[in-house]
């Protein structure tokens, strides 16, 4: 009995080493990117990429580095050079629990929103509008989060001429096979040690 216990063990901690992916959380500061760099880029940090493009098409997008004049920003930052309203899209190489980022939109009217909007593939998952405070910058910054269901594409709008996001952070969940594996193998042991009991 022992030794079918060992060997369930030995298999589950196999699978677990092979199948599963750890919770991660990682964040783009773009501080590390060259000024003007334009969407559409990629950049992986840890074990996510992030891919930046627009919905509006090439280059409406870019890196400011150093990012002048904003209150709460610091070193880099993705914001619109253009005054056309765009939506930047950021796609994910593994689906994320949550996110959260710092936003600056190019109006002096904080009643002007900004939109996130999540998606799993092209199924929408969530929309929420958030309000920044006017700053001495005289620009409305603020922040957005999501978490709870999981998503892959994020979607971030607002009708405000300009807007630049900072330090975007996001968490990921293991995956599910990895807790059935898991509670596979506790079940395993609990009726192995409930044997050996009789």
């Amino acid at each position: 009995m022992k030794l079918h216990a060992a060997a369930v063990v030995a298999a589950l901690s196999f699978a677990l080493g092979v199948n599963s992916r750890p919770a991660l959380a990682q964040t783009w500061t773009f501080d590390d990117l060259a000024h003007l760099t334009p969407t559409p880029f990629s950049q992986a940090q840890g074990g996510i990429t992030a891919s930046f493009s627009t919905l509006s098409g090439p280059q409406v997008f870019g890196i400011n580095n150093p990012v002048l004049g904003l209150t709460t920003f610091s070193g880099g930052a993705l914001g619109s050079p253009t005054s056309t309203s765009p939506d930047l899209r950021i796609g994910f190489s593994q689906s994320v629990s949550s996110i959260s980022f710092l936003f600056a939109l190019d109006t002096n009217d904080p009643s002007v929103a900004l939109t996130l909007s999540t998606f799993l593939g092209v199924n929408p998952v969530s929309s929420t509008n958030y309000f920044g405070s006017l700053l001495a910058s005289g620009f409305v910054e603020g922040s957005a989060s999501s978490s709870g269901s999981l998503f892959d594409v994020v979607v971030i709008s607002s009708t405000a001429p300009n807007l630049a996001i900072d330090n975007l952070s996001v968490s990921t969940v293991p995956e599910p096979t990895t807790m059935l594996l898991l509670g596979a193998g506790l079940a395993g042991i609990a009726v192995v040690r409930r044997r050996q009991r009789a």
